[in-house]
């Protein structure tokens, strides 16, 4: 059971790392598309299986159900079309490995 643990906490090590510092790949290609919705259902399920398999605790529910929303906000965002205005926001606003950081309007 430990060894699941270990692997389970390196997955969200790994998709925090993937967020925050490769957010525009996840945007773009189909693959970032993929790990968004993988994040999003692993985050939704655990919020379920805590009213089936666990102790019910608010806390630990409401957090993977804020996370969860959040990339599957991401995800929606994803499959936008480039002119729409919260997709030209999001994408713009990801690190764009220069340096420097970009800023852009909603008009």
């Amino acid at each position: 059971m430990e060894a699941l643990n270990v692997g389970a906490v390196l997955f969200m090590f790994f998709f925090a790392y993937v967020s925050f510092i490769h957010g525009k790949e996840l945007l773009q290609t189909g693959v970032g598309r993929v790990v968004l919705l993988l994040v999003s259902v692993l985050y939704l399920s655990r919020a379920a299986e805590e009213f089936f398999l666990f102790t019910f605790t608010p806390m630990i529910f409401g957090a993977c159900v804020f996370v969860g929303a959040v990339y599957v906000a991401l995800f929606v965002i994803a499959l936008m079309p480039e002119s729409t205005p919260a997709t030209a926001i999001v994408r713009t606003a990801a690190p764009t490995g220069s340096g420097t950081p970009k800023v852009c309007s909603a008009a």
